[in-house]
């Protein structure tokens, strides 16, 4: 037997909750019916949901709390902000022997890997089937009335966006989308305009945009991308190299080699930043920042933080374009698939899973689907918000390029879904995003990279990112 090494705990208690893991070899099974009818729902039953909401988001979560206690007001929900999406995983990891973890969380579908491996990971398809508490069950779509919204219906969701649930191998479902963004490219239209510069629509237009900018604005930084983990998972998608498949971390190949290379080329030419580059400060907040020392004229940042592209006091217009395809005829552009979903863990108490089933069902309605999503670029998982909601008609009506940047993107979004992807989901994935990006980063400050001797540096930097995949994910020889 193997004891997994997750993001490299070491304390002895957090092994054992990983060797758990390891071992735990049971079938991974739907959340059975029998089992829900078995349930008291009556009773007084408390939740707890870990998330990654700011505080206006917050805010917004316990005014639908309040909501959803019209229709359950014996349901306690409970909930708490915990960093970022990988400090939600991590938290839970290790908590895999105690139990203390929520019953309900933001995920992306490779923390979830784990979380199944650890047969903690509720498969909702027997809930989301339920005569009464399942999508348009008799019984929430009665209670919901007290709250005046509508249960939503499972074709009420985006097939994509729900289909992400079920990347595990075995048909069964194990996320619940709640919203969803995209990365886009974020120009100084003024800047392009003024200039008659031509928005790139290839990396290898973007590097001759970049030699423009430069000649312009020789202090300049042209452009600003706030993810390394998600440049170099895009780059891979954009080529058609090799990134990882199940179980197994392909990154380590001619291709990808070639193209970091060729970034730390152009990162040499002072061409782009990443957000760790730039002192770990996000190129989302200089590119909008006109009296910047080193201003950035494009960024690639999430479409859920639009709100942080607009330049400041409206001192230019932004316009929002696709990312740079590959070179080459019938090339397309790739944009990750973003944006939190639910994952529902079980414990003792199975009442505590039906009840964080029906709270995640409330937070699909269209009425909370568009107090969450406007404001930002997410747009909502369901197809209906934009059909039933006043308010979000409003936003997409009155979208722009200064204040109401958030309802460009958010158009943008909807109009893109043919790019998007996803990447392969297992135990080790999670560590893999990090890892390229870190590797990424790494090769570009590398400051004993010269022109003798890149190849065998890049090459080096790759070997020893694959091996710390093998060994924190548990999957080396």
């Amino acid at each position: 037997m193997k004891i997994k090494r997750i993001m490299g705990y070491a304390a002895l208690s957090t092994v054992a909750a990983v060797t758990l893991a390891s071992c735990n070899q049971r079938a991974k099974v739907k959340f059975d019916a029998t089992i829900i009818d078995q349930v008291d729902m009556t009773q007084e039953i408390e939740i707890e949901f870990w998330h990654t909401m700011n505080k206006n988001l917050q805010k917004t979560l316990d005014e639908q709390i309040v909501e959803f206690n019209k229709c359950y007001p014996n349901i306690k929900v409970t909930h708490k902000s915990v960093g970022g999406y990988n400090d939600v995983k991590d938290q839970i990891v290790k908590n895999f022997q105690t139990g203390a973890y929520p019953n309900i969380a933001y995920c992306y579908p490779d923390h979830v890997a784990e979380y199944r491996d650890a047969n903690i990971a509720v498969a909702v398809d027997g809930l989301a089937e339920h005569t009464k508490y399942g999508f348009g069950g008799t019984e929430v779509t009665e209670k919901f009335k007290a709250a005046d919204v509508n249960a939503i219906k499972k074709d009420d969701l985006v097939e994509t966006f729900y289909k992400e649930g079920q990347q595990f191998g075995d048909k069964l479902t194990y996320t619940i989308p709640f919203l969803k963004s995209t990365e886009a490219l974020f120009f100084n239209k003024d800047f392009f305009d003024t200039n008659n510069l031509q928005v790139p629509k290839t990396w290898e237009e973007m590097w001759d945009v970049c030699a423009k900018i430069k000649a312009i604005d020789p202090e300049s930084i042209p452009l600003g991308y706030d993810s390394a983990d998600n440049l170099f998972i895009t780059l891979a998608a954009a080529y058609g190299y090799d990134y990882t498949s199940n179980s197994s971390f392909d990154f380590n190949n001619k291709g990808m080699r070639g193209l970091v290379k060729q970034f730390r080329e152009m990162y040499d030419k002072g061409y782009f930043t990443t957000r760790e580059l730039n002192g770990k400060q996000y190129t989302s907040n200089v590119f909008a920042d006109s009296n910047a020392t080193h201003r950035i004229y494009m960024c690639v940042g999430s479409t859920a933080g639009a709100k942080y592209q607009a330049a400041k006091d409206k001192a230019f217009e932004v316009g929002i374009t696709s990312l740079p395809a590959a070179p080459g005829k019938n090339k397309v552009a790739k944009a990750i698939s973003q944006g939190p979903s639910f994952t529902i863990l079980k414990g003792s108490d199975n009442s505590k899973v039906v009840a964080a089933w029906l709270f995640a069902q409330f937070l699909l309605t269209d009425n909370s689907q568009a107090k969450f999503a406007m404001g930002t670029g997410y747009i909502p998982a369901t197809k209906t918000v934009a059909q039933n909601v006043d308010a979000y008609k409003s936003l997409m009506a009155n979208k722009n390029g200064f204040e109401n940047l958030p309802g460009l993107a958010a158009e943008f979004t909807n109009t893109h879904s043919d790019m998007y992807f996803t990447s392969p989901v297992f135990v080790g994935s999670a560590i893999a995003r990090t890892e390229v990006g870190g590797m990424f980063n790494k090769v570009m400050a590398d400051q004993s990279i010269n022109a003798s001797n890149i190849d065998a540096k890049v090459k080096e930097h790759f070997e020893t990112a694959v091996k710390t995949c093998k060994y924190e994910s548990g999957l080396d020889d």
